[in-house]
C-alpha cells in the first residue's frame, strides 16, 4: 500500500504526524512555519473567539483542568515571544509538564477508585458476616 508523506503546506518539509500542527484553512504546518505565521496577534472577531474557546474547552476537558493546560501554553508562548527559548525546547518543556501533571492526575484517580473499592469490600465483608451470624443462629 502506498502512503503519501505528510508535508508542511508552507515550506513542503516532510513532517512526522506527531509533530505536525493542523490548522483549518491553513493545513499542516511544521513548528518553524507555525512560529513564523503566528507573528503579531490579529484582532479576532467575538464569534471566532467564542468558537475557539469552545474548541479548546472541548479538547482539554478531562483529566487535567483547562486552566492548567492554558497556563502551560501561555507560559511557553510568552517565552517564545520574549525569545528566551527555542521552539523545540518549549514544546519539550510543555510536553514534560503535561506528562508530569497527567501522571499525578491519574494517580489521584487511581487512589479514588481504590478508596471506592475499599468501601465496597468493607460492605461485602459486613454482609458476609451478617449472613454467617444469621446462619449460625439458624443452625444452633
Amino acid at each position: 500500500m502506498w502512503v503519501m508523506a505528510l508535508q508542511c503546506t508552507v515550506c513542503s518539509v516532510e513532517l512526522d504526524s506527531a509533530k505536525a500542527l493542523d490548522f483549518s484553512g491553513v493545513g499542516k504546518l511544521c513548528g518553524s512555519c507555525f512560529v513564523d505565521r503566528a507573528g503579531t496577534p490579529k484582532k479576532i472577531k467575538k464569534e471566532d473567539l467564542d468558537r475557539l474557546k469552545r474548541e479548546v474547552e472541548g479538547e482539554t476537558a478531562g483529566l487535567l483542568p483547562q486552566e492548567t493546560l492554558l497556563q502551560i501554553i501561555e507560559e511557553g508562548y510568552d517565552r517564545l515571544v520574549k525569545e528566551s527559548g527555542s521552539f523545540d525546547d518549549e514544546v519539550t518543556r510543555m510536553a514534560i509538564e503535561v506528562q508530569r501533571l497527567s501522571g499525578l492526575a491519574v494517580a489521584k484517580k487511581v487512589m479514588e477508585v481504590l478508596g471506592a473499592l475499599g468501601k465496597l469490600v468493607e460492605e461485602q465483608e459486613e454482609e458476609v458476616r451478617r449472613v454467617l451470624r444469621k446462619l449460625g443462629r439458624m443452625g444452633g
